[in-house]
Order: C-alpha cells, then structure tokens, then sequence
C-alpha cells in the first residue's frame, strides 16, 4: 500500500532574503551565494552563525567557501545546516556515496542515478550521529573535511541530548561549480539517534527511512536547479518529514481522519525504489485546457506476433494523469491498422497553432533501416514491405504535430521491447528503435536506446501493473513546477538505476529541441 506523503508540504515562500551572508545577517526562504546561484534554505528562519573557508578535498582544488546557519524555528526538523559551495572550476572526486561503504550508522545512500559518463556528480548520504558536542571533539577531529569547520558549530554540552542525522547532500558539475550542503537534523519525537538507527535498520523503521530519503532527494534537485542550472526557485519549501511513526501507524490510521496529500515538489527520479509511487487519480474537478491535447495509444492484445503485458495499463494510467493535469485526452486501445490511423487523422485535426501536445504510445515496434514503425495489432510481418505498408511511420506522426505549428509537443514512446518478429522465418528489423531528429519545438523520448529492450518488470516477484519507463513517468510528470526537460532527465536516470538493480541496461534516449519552459503542472 503507498504511503502518504503528507510530511511534503507545499508553502508560499515570503520574501526571498537576499541580505548579505554575514556573521548575524538572518535568512528565510531562499539564500543568495553568488552571481544568480541560489539555495532554498529548509522550513525556518536562519542566523549566519559562522563563514569561512576550507581546503578543497581534492589535491590542488580551490578553497570552499563554507556558511554555518543556524535556525531560530523553536522544534525545527533541521537545527543547523553548514553549506559549502565553490564557484571555481573543480575536478570531480570521490563522494560520501563511493566512500566508506561499510560505515555501520549510514542508513541512506544514492547516486540519484549519475553515470559515469555525466558531467554533474549527484550524492545523498545520511547517517546517525551521537549527541553533537561528543561527535565535534571525537570523530570530527579526525575527518580533515570537517576538523575546522565543526569547531565553527554553536554547540554546547547540552547541544542535542538525543543526537543527531547528519544529511549530507551535494551537487557539482564537472569543470564548474560545486555545491554541499550538510543538514543536522533531529530524530522522531521520543527517540534518540541510536533508537532511531536501529528502526530504519530493521523493518520497524522502513517508513521513516523512506521520508528522509525523499526529503534529501527532493533538497538534491532543488539545489541542482537552483545552484547549477541557476533557475529561479521554486514557490515551495519542504516541511519535517516525519508524521508517520512506524510502531503506531495502524493504530493512528483507525482513529485519525485521513490528511490530505500535497503533491511534492521537484522530486527526483532517485526515490522510485525507496518510496511507493502515488496512486495515479485526477485531481478534484480538473478542468481541461483547449489549448493542452494529447493523444495516447496502448496496444498489447497483438493477433501474429508476441502480446504484451503491459501496454493498455501504461495507456490508461498516462491518460488519467494527463487529464489530472488539464489536457484533452483521447485515448485508444488495441487499435488495428484501420483505427489506428484513423485515430492520427483525426487528431492532427483537432491541433492547432500554439497547442501543447503529448503523444504517447505502448506497444510494439520496429525500426526498418532508419525508420521507426509503431504496430497495429493486426499486423502480421510476412516481410518487409508489408510491415512498411501496414505500420505508422512514426516520422509522419512527429512532422503532423510541427506541420500544424503547435507551441509544443512531446512524442513519449514506450515500444522499445524485444523485436517482435524474431520468431518469424525471415528476421525483420532489429531489438528497439533508431535514433531520431526532433523538429524545433519538439521533445522526443523513447523508453530505451537504439539496440536496448525496454523492460516491463523488474524479476518475476514485481507486483507493479506497469512497465518500468511508465511507472517512473507517471510519478514523476504529476511533480508540480518541474519543467518537462528535468522530468524527463530524471526518467532516464531512475529507469537506468533500476534497470541495473536486476542486471539490465536500459537507458531512455532524449532528444530535445523544445524553446521555452513546459509544464506538466505548473
């Protein structure tokens, strides 16, 4: 059963602060750092404690310029937060989530699915700590990356008598700028960092663990946009995460009345694995937008050539979410030759100019030399040139959405499974589809790369009804104020992660030639 996320609040920020980040200045919202970088600051209002500067971690590297803030919101989540950030060009190096993997108190872990072919390094690593004053005058004494800077913490012997999590998050992009942020925060009401430990270790604590992995995992891509990419921030702060208490849940369940769930922003693809995807319903009374249409397409019930499992599942749950969200949805299942290009013909009637467009297709098909077919159910695949005649061109698909200059369109593609007619006596085509050229204002994503098969489950036990690139999508698109490039960035991360995790490489192939910002929801 999915767990509410009701610890993700949505709150209108105040005012950006932007007085100068000095010893005794205070912050709320939203912290300046240089030139148009920024951070969203956690729920609170922060003191400047401490500034100063610490040696690179790397041999040579420039210095860090490093912030103490120390909050002045009586029973914050997060009492202290110590942001590091680096402005000159850096060379990457080894992160907290490559080092020590064997420390017993790291209780999270990720990578946020980085490649070792990207050039921005993504971390999140979370551990329990001991009452902090203990922690400053032991351990941290022995950690060059923290011997000064702990000496800098308003601490005293009484500071956090139940210990602390110490959140550590970073971004830094190769050659460029570098950002890592370190949260102190405090354990569940009533228990201390050890108890806590010993919870999220074991069974008991599961739900906690997962609410701190998506707090970090939502702060990583706001500091990613904010401070890298340098994009405007986000109307939304993140609250404490904790409002489920493991031991209790059931019985709190039967005597309190449901809370209502506040989609969470800018959340990453990073925590598919470690929180349960929202169920996928419409918003209360979503009104449609004349000017947002989509098309969606499921076909799985194939009469010649291998059904599939999923397709019509993926169909209807991308139709639903999309009508959530305001578009039009035409949606059509297991359609022949006949309909399905009769239901293209009469969408490409309905665009107009300025329209915002999705088209998404499950199913089956084939890429024949450099073209790209999707599959009727009927087809039969005798040979080449029926296939040709009998199919969708998906070129003709994408150039009817630019003839009829709409604003924006986005072609979602999930057909990338096994060949269809490698069982046939002459072999046609080859596993997923070829690569592609978007027309300007066109976004394209196919759920798997040219020569890779898109996966519908992860091992025999996935109890999921939909494929790995949908389940991902859908969680990912109904993320308020995530503009479609970074959705569909963190689709291709996630789904590569997981693919992984049972031996499988699966990378969704992005091309992009969109103008402007898209929203999914705005």
């Amino acid at each position: 059963m999915c767990l509410p996320l009701v610890w993700l609040l949505l709150a209108w920020v105040g005012p950006v602060a932007r007085a100068q980040a000095v010893v005794g200045a205070m912050h709320e919202g939203v912290l300046a750092l240089g030139g148009s970088a920024q951070l969203v600051l956690p729920e609170g209002r922060w003191r400047v404690a401490a500034t100063g500067k610490t040696p690179s971690p790397q041999p040579g590297g420039p210095e860090w310029q490093v912030l103490v803030l120390e909050n002045q919101q009586a029973d914050a989540f997060i009492p202290l937060l110590v942001i590091r950030h680096v402005a000159e060009p850096t060379r990457f190096g080894p992160t907290t989530c490559q080092a020590q993997p064997g420390v017993r108190n790291v209780f999270i872990r990720d990578e946020y699915g980085t490649l070792p072919s990207q050039l921005t390094n993504h971390c999140g690593r979370a551990l329990a700590l001991g009452r902090l004053n203990l922690w400053r005058d032991g351990p941290a004494q022995q950690n060059p990356w923290w011997r000064e800077v702990a000496q800098w913490l308003p601490l005293n012997e009484r500071s956090y008598p139940v210990g602390a999590l110490l959140l550590e998050m970073s971004v830094q992009r190769h050659n460029a700028r570098g950002l890592r942020v370190e949260a102190f925060a405090l354990p569940p009401a009533g228990k201390s960092s050890s108890e806590f430990l010993d919870a999220v270790q074991g069974a008991q604590g599961q739900a906690w663990k997962r609410q701190v992995a998506t707090w970090m995992a939502h702060y990583t891509s706001q500091m990613e946009a904010t401070f890298l990419d340098r994009r405007p921030p986000g109307l939304a702060k993140l609250a404490a995460p904790y409002d489920i208490q493991p031991a209790d849940a059931v019985a709190v369940a039967a005597v309190s009345p449901p809370v209502p769930v506040v989609a969470p922003a800018a959340l990453p693809a990073a925590v598919a694995a470690a929180v349960p995807p929202p169920p996928v319903r419409p918003d209360p009374a979503p009104v449609a937008s004349g000017n947002r249409k989509a098309l969606v397409i499921g076909n799985d019930t194939y009469s010649d050539v291998a059904p599939l499992v999923n397709a019509r599942a993926d169909a209807l749950a991308v139709g639903q979410a999309l009508r959530s969200v305001g578009f039009q949805v035409a949606t059509h299942l297991n359609l022949n030759e006949k309909a399905f290009k009769q239901a293209l013909r009469d969408f490409r009637q309905q665009l107009q100019g300025g329209d915002e467009v999705v088209f998404f297709y499950a199913g089956h098909g084939v890429q024949l030399g450099n073209t790209n077919f999707l599959l009727p159910i009927d087809i039969r695949g005798d040979n080449e040139e029926q296939v040709r005649d009998d199919s969708i061109q998906l070129q003709r698909v994408l150039d009817d959405m630019h003839e009829r200059k709409v604003r924006f369109s986005l072609a979602v593609i999930d057909a990338c499974r096994d060949n269809p007619f490698r069982t046939q006596t002459r072999a046609l085509g080859g596993r997923g589809l070829a690569p592609t050229q978007a027309a300007t204002g066109q976004m394209i994503i196919y759920s798997a790369g040219s020569g890779q098969q898109a996966l519908d489950r992860l091992g025999a036990q996935d109890p999921e009804k939909n494929g790995l690139f949908t389940r991902v999508l859908l969680r990912e698109m109904l993320t308020p104020q995530l503009p479609v490039d970074r959705v569909l960035r963190n689709v291709r991360n996630e789904v590569v992660r997981l693919a992984r995790t049972v031996g499988h490489e699966q990378t969704p192939a992005l091309y992009d030639q969109a103008i402007g910002d898209f929203y999914f929801k705005p």
